[in-house]
């Protein structure tokens, strides 16, 4: 295991789309990070009930419905900057 810092946030695309209401939880260490588990989504998680050391299954995501309203959102708003650029040449 490698110590680092979890810490959840959004990104700023993310903002700039949906707002603060979308956030990810990122692992930083030496000031990299890593996407651990995107908002909206559900994943595998261990929990000691002595230490309260809780480990999450980075590989076991599962959409939810919003984070897939969020992507489909992504994916239209950049096929209408697409269209928009090409009109522009």
């Amino acid at each position: 295991m490698t110590k680092g810092e979890a810490a959840v946030h959004e990104t700023l695309g993310g903002f700039m789309l949906v707002g603060v209401s979308l956030q990810h939880l990122w692992f930083y260490k030496d000031h990299r990070g890593e996407l651990i588990l995107p908002s909206n989504q559900a994943a595998d998680a261990y929990r000691c009930a002595d230490c309260k050391l809780t480990v999450i299954d980075g590989e076991s995501h599962r959409d939810q419905a919003s984070s897939k309203f969020g992507r489909k959102l992504g994916t239209k708003y950049a096929k209408w900057k697409n269209r928009r650029r090409e009109q522009g040449q």
